[in-house]
């Protein structure tokens, strides 16, 4: 891309929409696929400290697409691409995931799982 749609940044070729609006993890994936678009995938660290910094200014979590609700500690991105730890660093925050109750979708600022019903900003 060298271009984006109004109100999305363009970064590195890629363009990224914020919402304003909060809904739970999977209403945000349909909201995001009526876009023509998916919840982040981040691809390097370059990517993943662009989000923080939009997200450190707001102060609270966004959802990311990055989740283990297919299977249980097999953690992909919505692409279907397994998440890699060797690529993205500093991700999870001390303890995480720990899947309390039944957690299953990863929120961003420091990387926690939640539970796929909670309403965040995507």
């Amino acid at each position: 891309w060298e271009c984006c749609p109004t109100d999305w940044l363009l970064f590195n070729r890629q363009c990224y929409y914020f919402s304003n609006d909060t809904s739970d993890w999977f209403s945000s994936q349909e909201n995001c696929t009526s876009m023509g678009s998916h919840l982040v995938v981040i691809n390097n660290i370059e990517e993943q400290d662009l989000l923080v910094q939009h997200i450190n200014e707001t102060k609270q979590p966004w959802w990311i697409g990055l989740s283990d609700h297919i299977q249980e500690g097999q953690w992909r991105w919505v692409d279907g691409t397994p998440y890699d730890a060797m690529v993205i660093k500093r991700s999870w925050e001390n303890g995480q995931p720990d899947n309390y109750s039944k957690e299953d979708c990863v929120a961003m600022g420091r990387w926690k799982d939640k539970s796929k019903l909670n309403d965040y900003p995507w």
